[in-house]
């Protein structure tokens, strides 16, 4: 999903994980849910989301292990797994030793912040994964390592991702459908592939004319 600040891109993203209210309705597998009392545990442990800012998500008096262990509290554990080797299983899917089970999170990295929001969102392997802007933040090198390491979770697991993004090239990358949104309306949606060519809208093609080629 692109498009300019502002466009209410996050405050959907926010709406389909429960965390504001809404209004109409969301069809998810099947399913229509016309407001957050019908969120149940099982639909919010297949939606999950990822933020911009792990700061502001990752409790700083929590260490890294009881971050990534409060899904398996919430949603329980997977079958054969104590919780502590859940954590490290979790930690090592995205790529980070074991010891920083005992870390807080002001001792990290922002690319290793954003690898423990990652193992938490993956505790109890998602349908859905909403990605806010997750690279916004990051250096160049660090945003590739992320969205690789996505893509392979997505590819072990099968869940689906909504990227959020004002990062058409990125997009480029990985989507294989675009909805492009503009205050609070999606205009179109096109295919992830040659989306310049398909594109109608106007505002779509000055989104397009406005990002350099890579």
């Amino acid at each position: 999903m692109v498009g300019e600040s502002g466009s209410d891109k996050s405050s959907l993203g926010k709406a389909i994980t429960g965390l504001v209210p809404f209004s109409g309705s969301i069809d998810f597998c099947g399913a229509t849910l016309y407001g957050r009392a019908q969120m149940d545990p099982p639909y919010r442990r297949r939606v999950q989301m990822i933020f911009q800012h792990p700061d502001a998500s990752l409790n700083p008096r929590m260490t890294v292990g009881e971050i990534i262990a409060r899904p398996l509290r919430l949603y329980g554990l997977p079958p054969g797994e104590s919780e502590a080797q859940a954590v490290v299983r979790l930690l090592q899917e995205v790529r980070l030793p074991a010891e920083f089970a005992s870390r807080y999170p002001h001792a990290l990295s922002g690319g290793q912040k954003q690898r423990v929001a990652i193992a938490r969102a993956f505790a109890n392997p998602p349908d859905l994964v909403i990605c806010d802007e997750i690279t916004a933040a990051l250096d160049v090198s660090v945003q590739a390592t992320i969205i690789e390491l996505l893509l392979e979770l997505r590819r072990r697991y099968g869940t689906a991702y909504l990227f959020i993004t004002h990062d058409l090239n990125l997009i480029r990358q990985i989507a294989h459908r675009v909805a492009v949104m503009y205050r609070g309306d999606v205009l179109e949606v096109l295919p992830g592939e040659n989306m310049r060519a398909q594109a109608q809208h106007p505002y779509t093609r000055a989104l397009l004319d406005a990002v350099q080629h890579p």
